[in-house]
């Protein structure tokens, strides 16, 4: 539950992900695909140069 807040109170945060553990597999698994291929392609933005947090490196939006 204290994820779950932390998840809930962040802007921005995807409160899709709350109470995973309540979910079944075959939709955990749809996520986890969603998420490999959202970090497939954050690894190359990186390589091109690009930012991957929507933040500066110095913390500013």
């Amino acid at each position: 539950m204290k994820l779950d807040e932390l998840i809930r109170c962040m802007e921005g945060a995807h409160t899709a992900l709350l109470d995973l553990e309540e979910l079944e597999e075959d939709e955990l698994d749809r996520i986890h695909d969603d998420y490999e291929k959202l970090a497939e392609h954050a690894r190359a933005d990186l390589l091109k140069g690009k930012r991957d947090t929507g933040v500066d490196n110095d913390g500013t939006p």
